[in-house]
């Protein structure tokens, strides 16, 4: 946070509290009031936006009936219309308005009106002729006019992002103290808007909570996101608050800048120490006073350079939120003292060690002659950060060798095979990067197998689930020129992780299955409950139907349906080599298959060569909407399902989860 220096902040859920409501209506034409927020209502239901959930909400306060509407279309970034009581009603801004070629009829006079008092007006048109306005607005949060004193007493340039109009947003503005705002911008545009800032050499910050923020998120230099958002914000970003609060903006910025300068503490007290005390070691001491350090004298000596540095970091422990942004600029003398005091502290205690090394070393007669340096054995460095894992030692417990195999798969060992999976590094950080590396051996020759057969375009199938059944990742190690298999990923939460290595050798399919903590292990497994609702991926809704009573043992028909704005998806595309890829695990995590799917009727030939011929596998270029699998689940109970789709190149990966009886 030190090289930032503009800090963007999106309106809706961040500076304001995300819960916007109806605070007018201005109803022109003759139309009562009632009943333009009935005609606004009806059309609004279909609408996810606040805004129309805000009129919605008004409506139903009052208890209006609501009455049906048909034709609806949401146009993005303006409104919504339809058609109510046979009529055709138009909402959203001036710009919908406009474009429709409604004249408002002199509400623009008082629209503006609105929205210089901080209210975003919506215009209404019945008939083609301009109704009324409903006004509504989205209150501040009670901390952001100081989160935003605070980021500017930093230094920081504050900008306000919005979709609302420029009336609307600068009133806004005024109100928090932000000069800078971006205003009447569209969801897509939000990212461009980040980049245009970033092109005139602005190092860019990035706050916000919605779906429509992500991409401006990972565009920006630091995407932060609020912790009461959605989870896509969240995973686009890169510091998540807890909580609401913007003020934790600046807590962050402390803390970044208290720990970017405890790691330069450290490096300057590791490197003046090495530079001091490795010539000790050399013997540079030898020719003018005789004293040469034993090897088990100088490693202790060298331990003391890591505790110093490893307890200068842990006093981060410590850091307690600024009062003032002031204090984060000019820390109080008090702190620096005592960080100096620390450092000269550790560097004394260092002295003393050292010396009275030395006296103990000519004491003992542990001197250049001393014996234990010429029986002393080096382990070579680069061991320490791998591990290699082959049957019992993958999993000291043991409960690696007795988990179950998924059904149609066997054990390695079963398939002659010895599989050596390395992990670098051995105990991963939530988040931090992975590598997992697998050999597989052959037992009877001892020879490496690297030319495993492609099964769905790869070599290799990892599937790796959280305990809890909430993480899941399908990804593919590739074979390098040593023949061990590798792949780099992230986990992003901490706890155990199941990790089912798919291939296939001699015509079997082999499964190799471990455990693996990330940060401290899992307390509980997974406590599934039945959930086949649509999900929504991307902008697909993709639908799980199932029979209504799922017996074990008996061979169960899925049908996964995908749909995009209501409407069916006719367009999937081949994921390696299957209409889906299917994971399916039990609650326990006894239980594992990997299966596929099947495409129930491709798309129909047209203009599109893409629903002509198939990919090799028998699968169409194009398919859909109805994706069929078939399963047969081996115990009752919950299971967890992931289907995988592919559509224009992207993977979407949709999870249910079905009660077995």
């Amino acid at each position: 946070t030190r090289k930032v220096n503009t800090i963007v902040l999106d309106k809706t859920g961040t500076l304001t509290r995300g819960k916007p409501a109806v605070t007018g209506i201005v109803a022109a034409n003759g139309l009562p009031e009632h009943d333009l927020l009935r005609l606004a209502a009806a059309v609004e239901v279909g609408s996810e936006h606040p805004l129309g959930e805000a009129i919605v909400a008004r409506a139903r306060e009052l208890g209006l009936e609501l009455p049906k509407a048909e034709g609806f279309t949401s146009i993005t970034g303006q409104g919504v219309r339809g058609r109510v009581d046979g009529r055709e009603v138009v909402l959203g801004n001036r710009a919908l308005m406009t474009r429709a070629g409604i004249h408002l009829n002199g509400l623009e006079e008082r629209g503006e009106e609105l929205a210089r008092g901080g209210a975003t007006p919506m215009y209404v048109a019945v008939g083609g002729e301009g109704a009324g306005l409903i006004a509504v607005a989205d209150t501040l949060k009670p901390e952001s006019t100081e989160a935003v004193a605070q980021l500017k007493a930093l230094g920081l340039d504050v900008w306000m992002l919005t979709g609302d109009n420029r009336a609307t947003a600068e009133a806004i503005a005024r109100e928090v103290g932000i000069e800078h705002v971006l205003a009447e911008v569209l969801p897509e545009q939000k990212a461009a808007k980040v980049k245009a800032l970033q092109a005139e050499g602005k190092t860019v910050a990035m706050v916000g909570d919605g779906i429509n923020d992500a991409p401006a998120l990972a565009q920006a230099d630091l995407g932060i996101a609020i912790g009461t958002g959605t989870d896509v914000a969240i995973a686009a970003s890169d510091i998540t608050l807890i909580g609401g609060d913007l003020r934790t903006i600046v807590t962050a910025i402390a803390l970044s800048r208290r720990t970017v300068g405890t790691i330069r503490q450290g490096l300057f007290w590791a490197f003046a120490y090495n530079v001091a005390l490795v010539p000790v070691a050399m013997g540079a001491l030898y020719v003018a006073f005789g004293i040469l350090l034993n090897p088990v004298i100088a490693a202790a000596a060298m331990a003391m350079s890591s505790v110093s540095v490893v307890t200068n970091a842990l006093r981060l422990r410590g850091f307690k939120r600024p009062a003032s942004a002031r204090e984060i600029l000019h820390p109080p003398l008090r702190a620096r003292i005592a960080d100096a005091g620390y450092l000269v502290a550790v560097g004394l205690l260092a002295l003393a060690v050292g010396a009275g090394a030395l006296w103990l070393s000519e004491r003992s007669g542990m001197g250049a002659t001393g014996a234990m340096g010429t029986d002393m054995e080096m382990a070579a460095d680069g061991q320490r950060d791998m591990r290699v894992m082959v049957g019992d030692e993958s999993d000291p417990s043991g409960e690696h060798d007795e988990m179950p195999i998924g059904a149609g798969a066997v054990a390695p060992a079963e398939a002659g095979l010895r599989v050596e999976w390395i992990s670098d590094p051995v105990a991963p950080e939530p988040g931090q990067p992975v590598t997992f590396a697998y050999r597989v051996v052959d037992e009877q020759s001892g020879e490496v197998v690297s030319d495993l057969p492609l099964d769905h375009e790869r070599q290799m199938h990892l599937i790796l689930t959280s305990r809890d059944l909430a993480q899941f990742q399908h990804i593919h190690p590739e074979p390098g020129d040593d023949g061990v298999y590798r792949v780099d990923t992230k986990l992003p939460a901490a706890g155990t992780y199941l990790l089912y290595d798919e291939f296939v050798h001699a015509g079997q399919t082999v499964l190799d299955r471990r455990e693996l903590t990330v940060g401290a292990p899992s307390n509980a497994g997974a406590a599934l409950t039945p959930d086949q609702a649509p999900k929504t991926v991307a902008g697909f809704t993709v639908a799980l139907n199932a029979a209504e009573t799922i017996t074990a043992g008996e061979a169960t028909n899925f049908t996964f349906t995908l749909s995009r704005d209501g409407a069916p998806v006719t367009d999937l595309a081949p994921y390696l080599g299957a209409a889906a890829h299917v994971a399916i695990v039990s609650e326990d995590a006894a239980d594992f298959a990997h299966t596929h799917g099947e495409a129930v009727a491709p798309a129909p030939a047209g203009d599109d060569d893409r629903a002509a011929g198939d990919d090799g596998h028998g699968v169409p270029a194009a398919f859909g909407p109805e994706v069929q699998v078939e399963h047969a689940f081996p115990e009752p109970g919950r299971y967890k399902i992931w289907g995988q789709f592919s559509h224009d190149g992207q993977v979407l990966t949709a999870p249910f989860t079905v009660e077995v009886r």
